[in-house]
C-alpha cells in the first residue's frame, strides 16, 4: 500500500478544503449543512443555559440584601438596655466635659451660659439614668467617653481663637445623635422603665439642640 499523503483525497492539498474527492475549493466537513445545524443547536442551547444561570444569580442577589435588612431591623428593634445606657452615659459625659472646657476657654457670654446649662442638665440626666437602671434592677454600666468624643475633647483643649466654632459644632452633632438614640429606644427598646425615662428626657435634649442651633461663634477664646 502506498504511503498516505497529506495531499491525498482525505485532506486535499495544503490550502484546499475537503471535497470527498480531493477537489480544490470544496466545502469542509465542519461547514457542511448537517454540521452547521448541529453547531447552531449547541449555540442556542448554550445561550439558553447562560440566560438561565444569569436569572438564578440575579434572584439570589436580590434575596440576600433583603435578608440582611431584616437582620439589621431585628437588631435595631431589639436595642438592649445595656447598649442604650452605655451610649447615653457616654454622651452625657462628653457634654459635661466639653462644656466645662467651654466655661474655662470661651469669652463669649452666650456660649458660657449655654455651657453652664449643659453641665447642670446632663449631670441631672446622668443621675436620673442611674436611678432608673437601679429601679429596674439593671446594672449601671461603667461609662467612659468613646474614642470619637475623646478626639473632639482633645481638639477643644487645644483650640484657640476658633474655640467657640468647634464647641458649638460639637454640641450640635452630639445632641442630634442623642435625639436619635432616645427616639430609637422609645420605639424599639426592651425595658419599659427606660423607655419612659427616654420619653421624659427627649424634650430637654431637643431644646438643647435648638439652643445650640442659635449660638454664633466669636473669635474670642482665651489662649
Amino acid at each position: 500500500m502506498p504511503p498516505l499523503s497529506v495531499a491525498g483525497p482525505l485532506y486535499g492539498a495544503p490550502g484546499n478544503r475537503y471535497s470527498g474527492n480531493g477537489e480544490r475549493g470544496s466545502t469542509s466537513p465542519v461547514n457542511s449543512p448537517k454540521c452547521r445545524s448541529r453547531g447552531e443547536s449547541k449555540e442556542k442551547f448554550m445561550k439558553r443555559f447562560l440566560i438561565a444561570v444569569a436569572a438564578v444569580t440575579a434572584t439570589m442577589c436580590a434575596v440576600a440584601p433583603g435578608a440582611d435588612a431584616q437582620q439589621l431591623e431585628r437588631g435595631v428593634r431589639n436595642m438592649s438596655a445595656e447598649s442604650f445606657a452605655q451610649n447615653l452615659g457616654s454622651g452625657n459625659q462628653f457634654e459635661i466635659q466639653s462644656s466645662m472646657i467651654a466655661l474655662q476657654k470661651s469669652n463669649n457670654e452666650a456660649v458660657k451660659q449655654f455651657a453652664h446649662k449643659m453641665v447642670e442638665d446632663h449631670q441631672a440626666a446622668d443621675q436620673k439614668l442611674k436611678d432608673t437602671l437601679k429601679a429596674a434592677n439593671l446594672p449601671v454600666p461603667s461609662v467612659v467617653v468613646d474614642v470619637t468624643h475623646m478626639q473632639k475633647l482633645d481638639n477643644l483643649k487645644v483650640a484657640d481663637i476658633d474655640f467657640d466654632r468647634h464647641y458649638i459644632q460639637a454640641q450640635r452633632e452630639a445632641h442630634r445623635d442623642t435625639v436619635k438614640l432616645l427616639e430609637n429606644y422609645i420605639q424599639r427598646g426592651d425595658n419599659a422603665q427606660l423607655k419612659q425615662f427616654a420619653t421624659n428626657l427627649l424634650p430637654t435634649i431637643k431644646h438643647h439642640l435648638e439652643m445650640a442651633d442659635t449660638l454664633r461663634p466669636r473669635e474670642s477664646a482665651r489662649r
